[in-house]
């Protein structure tokens, strides 16, 4: 199970995530959230429908595919919808960003 719970901005989010060559890869059952969090700890939902997010897939130096089947949800949830996942089998890097701003999450893509 992937942690879903982020802050807002934040350039630390790692989390692997396992797909599968010609299968959706699809996370909407865990979807990514997005809080803002004040400084006595209390958390509020951030906002992130004015955004568009896309996940770049990289091996090495080398992109492999862009993802722009992210769908938000409930104002401060973000989910992958890929159909089908075209990636070979593998182990990639990927990095998810809100387009125009900074990267949000990243971490290790594997295909099998």
């Amino acid at each position: 199970m992937i942690p879903t719970t982020l802050e807002i901005p934040s350039e630390y989010n790692i989390y692997n995530i396992i797909g599968e060559f010609d299968k959706p890869l699809n996370t909407s059952i865990a979807p990514f959230e997005f809080y803002n969090e004040d400084d006595c700890g209390t958390k509020t939902p951030y906002d992130i429908t004015p955004f568009t997010f896309e996940m770049i897939v990289m091996d090495g130096d080398c992109e492999v595919q862009t993802i722009t089947n992210l769908i938000v949800t409930n104002v401060n949830q973000l989910y992958i919808n890929e159909t089908p996942l075209l990636i070979e089998g593998g182990e990639y890097t990927y990095k998810i960003e809100m387009v125009g701003y900074n990267t949000v999450i990243s971490g290790k893509l594997t295909v099998r």
